[in-house]
């Protein structure tokens, strides 16, 4: 008789024999799978890169490739084979990947260097994602409401002391990060000092900087801090700048939006006032939309998959296309317009999950600074919207857009204000 080891041996084999089985057929089966549709390259060495440039922007070369090729397409990064995708079930299928391609940021190598966390993969990538997210953690951002408040009534204040009818210039007001790459580094550098000689007192008291400084070496605490700051300052300024421009060219939904603030924040600005705003909220999700924000995302397939039904290679790179998405007339019709509606309570019922991700979804890698994001620019309306009606300076047109790491206005955006009585 075989003794229970001997089975138990036995047993073991039979298993992993099946699984290798199961394994080789699957493999025999995505072998015979199409591979994705789409371009080739059009340069050797280049890729797809030169037809990226003559489209005009990356975001309107994925426009061009998905209206010709469908939800899923193919095309060259360099030497590097990438799809795209541009639907909200293809995200889905793509929701749990880490990992980043280095190679679509390596053209911000020189803002951001070579080692911030958005393109440090695996284990690494992990566990400084984990170590930075408890500071913008919902209770955290909670915490900066009271400087974010004292921040944008400076920034009332001095548009309360304008001369009636004096022209504002939106991207000088609202683009808070600018000036040359050494002067921005200069600046952090010096903050990261000062916090080195006025350390926190308690726990309590710790931020975000005092995990870089703790945790950290040199070059990825600059690294890190300019991601972000650029993500969260730069990003959400700019997003300030279309949310003003819109409510702008809708008035109804400027006095709409105006008479919900009155009703529900007091002078004192707390996140469940924010909550209790819902139009606000659907001002700001419109904007992020109409304005695509942040046209895309992407994540690196390390191993061979099966995507849209498509064979996908190892060592694919993958582009979330969210601009094509969030202007997608079959999920948005007319696309172009704004309103705010489109993201009220039934209609977000309504809404496939994946339909509306302007800060990511995939692999527990979405922006990590979005929570700090929306509080900014939620308690920026709500402070400007209460003291200003805001109107198109005479002759401001619709602005010419760049689509980069953020979308936004080529020239400058020229507006007048009307200071209202609350």
């Amino acid at each position: 008789m075989l003794c229970i080891t001997s089975v138990g041996l036995i047993f073991v084999v039979i298993l992993l024999v099946l699984v290798a089985l199961l394994i080789n057929k699957r493999s025999k089966d995505d072998s015979r799978l199409p591979s994705a549709p789409g371009m080739q390259p059009s340069d050797p060495t280049e890729g797809n890169l030169l037809d990226m440039g003559q489209a005009g922007s990356f975001h309107e070369f994925l426009i061009k490739l998905h209206s010709t090729y469908g939800p899923i397409a193919s095309f060259w990064w360099a030497t590097n084979y990438a799809i795209s995708l541009a639907s909200p079930e293809l995200f889905k299928e793509n929701s749990r990947t880490f990992d980043h391609s280095v190679e679509v940021y390596r053209w911000f190598e020189p803002l951001f260097g070579k080692n911030a966390v958005h393109v440090t993969n695996g284990p690494e990538g992990k566990k400084r994602r984990q170590a930075y997210d408890q500071y913008f953690s919902h209770d955290a951002v909670s915490g900066y409401y009271k400087i974010m408040q004292e921040v944008c009534t400076g920034m009332a204040d001095k548009w309360d002391g304008y001369p009636s009818g004096q022209h504002i210039d939106l991207k000088c007001d609202t683009m808070i990060v600018a000036g040359t790459r050494s002067e921005f580094y200069g600046s952090l550098s010096r903050a990261i000092e000062h916090r080195k000689q006025n350390p926190a007192k308690s726990p309590q008291e710790l931020i975000f900087v005092d995990e870089l400084i703790d945790n950290q070496p040199p070059d990825i605490q600059l690294s890190d801090a300019v991601t972000f700051c650029v993500g969260g300052f730069h990003t959400t300024g700019t997003a300030l700048l279309w949310a003003i421009y819109y409510l702008c060219n809708n008035e109804d939904v400027q006095e709409k939006l105006y008479r919900e603030l009155v009703e529900n924040i007091d002078d004192e600005i707390t996140p469940t006032d924010i909550a209790n705003c819902t139009y606000l909220k659907q001002v700001v999700d419109e904007t992020l939309r109409c304005s695509v924000l942040v046209p895309t995302a992407n994540r690196f397939e390390h191993k061979e998959c099966i995507m849209g039904g498509y064979a996908i290679p190892k060592n694919t790179i993958v582009i979330h296309a969210l601009g094509v998405v969030s202007q997608d007339e079959k999920l948005w019709p007319q696309p172009t317009k704004f309103d705010p509606d489109r993201f009220s309570p039934e209609a977000c019922k309504k809404m496939h999950h994946y339909a509306f991700q302007p800060f990511g979804f995939a692999g527990k890698r979405m922006c990590p600074g979005y929570r700090l994001g929306q509080a900014e620019i939620s308690v920026a309306l709500a402070i400007l919207c209460q003291r200003f009606k805001f109107h198109l300076a005479p002759g401001q047109g619709a602005p010419r857009v760049h689509h980069g790491l953020v979308t936004y206005p080529v020239e400058d955006v020229w507006i007048t204000i009307t200071k209202r009585n609350r």
